[in-house]
């Protein structure tokens, strides 16, 4: 992600955007958040983490937890979450695009990311680093409301500086599938919840109340998740150089003559 993503980032940090985005996701990411059963001990990461809310929750509901961290590309947002967190909980903030986040793979149980995945330069790239830190086993779980199944977000575009990758739910699964994720699965995530009557609009990117009830009820937030296989794609240099080994080696025989195994037959003393 390049300088003037997160200097826009930044920019609407210091204008409350981390309060606003807590206010107008937290719903959504909750439910998602619930689901996820995180053990003693365990690691969790938030990709794009804003002011922190995701990863604050899930330290206060794991406070046993082993390593809980939270990356953003905006340097005011990240400054946003460490006083928010005021060492009240077991969390770390890092400055970081996510698709450079400074840990090894196989570093995290489970990994989280909302409403930051499409800013990013490459979706693929990016949901690939996802993949690249979970251990075997975990799993990857995005929450967004900017993709093409909800059309009233197709108008966000026109006011975000930035660009923006506008897709569709099986899009976004192909993604995940070409990243290395299993059992993938979508689905949405509704809020029944009534609107109070003294929130003034446009909010959270509708222009009126009853677009932003259409949305909740009927639309949904997009629930994508993913989880890990037991390979790594750390391996797969190993064994591409491996079949390029076996396929010269083949190669060599067939050149000499030699049916394919025979010579390797009487390297052992069979006939």
């Amino acid at each position: 992600m390049s300088a003037d993503i997160a200097d826009a980032f930044d920019a609407w940090a210091r204008e409350g955007a981390g309060a606003r985005m807590e206010e107008a996701h937290e719903f959504a990411g909750k439910k998602v958040l619930d689901r996820i059963s995180i053990g003693y001990d365990e690691s969790f990461i938030d990709l794009g983490c804003g002011n922190g809310w995701a990863t604050r929750y899930v330290a206060q509901k794991v406070p046993e937890i082993g390593l809980c961290v939270g990356v953003d590309l905006s340097a005011a947002l990240i400054a946003e979450a460490r006083k928010l967190s005021a060492a009240k909980y077991p969390v770390k903030f890092l400055v970081s695009p996510m698709e450079e986040t400074p840990f090894g793979e196989a570093a995290f149980n489970h990994a989280f990311s909302m409403e930051a995945m499409y800013y990013t330069k490459d979706p693929l790239t990016a949901i690939k680093a996802a993949w690249r830190l979970l251990k075997a086993g975990g799993r990857f779980h995005l929450v967004i409301d900017y993709y093409k199944e909800n059309p009233a977000s197709a108008a966000w575009q026109a006011d975000v500086p930035v660009k923006m990758h506008f897709l569709a739910a099986d899009e976004w699964a192909r993604l995940f599938k070409q990243a290395g994720f299993g059992g993938v699965g979508a689905e949405r995530i509704l809020d029944d919840r009534p609107i109070p009557p003294d929130v003034a609009f446009p909010w959270g990117g509708f222009k009126t109340r009853a677009a932003l009830q259409d949305f909740r009820t009927g639309v949904g937030s997009l629930y994508l998740q993913g989880q890990k296989a037991e390979l790594s794609h750390a391996l797969d240099a190993v064994l591409e150089r491996a079949k390029a080994d076996v396929a010269k080696e083949n190669e060599r025989e067939t050149a000499r003559g030699s049916p394919k195994g025979e010579s390797k037959k009487k390297r052992f003393g069979r006939s």
